[in-house]
């Protein structure tokens, strides 16, 4: 019997973003700042999570991330999350990222395009 895994809900902070996936209905968002100076604190937790995360057979993720803004030291964290969505591809489960920018916000648009390059998953950018 799998052990059902607990949704993941962390609340915004002025240095954190919120966190809200509901392992049930396959949707990660991601909304915020990461301002952290050493965010592997914030960011191990979620990556842990998503280790012991198995979603049922025929389940559509639908990830949506939107930062508002991020330091330099939060990117690896960015690109691991999207590293555990692309195993979950490979095993199988349709995964959509949906990356958000706000109009005019140039930096944010050219790490989405390179992170849309660096996994093999169905990335869209949105600008809002």
């Amino acid at each position: 019997m799998t052990k059902m895994i607990q949704k993941l809900q962390i609340d915004e902070t002025f240095k954190t973003p919120s966190i809200q996936f509901d392992p049930d209905r396959g949707t990660l968002e991601i909304e915020g700042r990461s301002i952290l100076d050493i965010p592997r604190d914030f960011y191990t937790r979620i990556l842990d999570w998503l280790d012991k995360y198995r979603p049922k057979k025929g389940l559509e993720i639908s990830v949506r991330i939107q930062f508002y803004y991020y330091s330099t030291p939060s990117v690896k964290y960015i690109r691991e999350i999207f590293k555990k969505m692309e195993a979950l591809h490979q095993r199988g489960h349709k995964i959509e990222i949906k990356w958000e920018c706000e109009e005019g916000d140039d930096d944010t648009l050219r790490d989405g395009e390179g992170f849309k390059v660096l996994v093999n998953l169905p990335f869209e950018i949105v600008i809002v």
